[in-house]
């Protein structure tokens, strides 16, 4: 298989467990595919009352021309990353890189 084919196979699966995380688990999960930058992005969030709330999120170029990094591999640590938490009900955060935002909100 061709590394254009693999990728579109890939992407096809994480958008696939994707899906059955948002409907066989509680959390809520959104995906996001940008085609005019081939650009991928999955969030996962607490569940789907409190859909704000976000446990996850990875965005990536799917072809890997803006990055230096290994696509393929990339793509196929997120379809077992989000397999793992159909499997377990669990969004398991060891390995995953801890991003701190700072949200401000104004009252009026």
């Amino acid at each position: 298989m061709n590394e254009a084919t693999e990728r579109d196979c890939l992407v096809m699966e994480i958008m696939a467990m994707a899906y059955a995380v948002d409907r066989q688990t509680n959390y809520a999960v959104f995906i996001d595919y940008s085609g005019h930058v081939e650009s991928l992005t999955v969030e996962i969030t607490e569940s789907k009352t409190r859909y704000t709330e976000k446990l996850a999120t990875t965005e990536f170029y799917v072809t890997g021309k803006y990055e230096s990094t290994d696509n393929l591999g990339w793509l196929k640590a997120k379809r077992d990353q989000l397999k793992h938490i159909v499997d377990t009900h669990e969004v398991e955060t060891s390995g995953m890189e801890e991003v701190s935002r700072r949200v401000v909100e104004y009252a009026f």
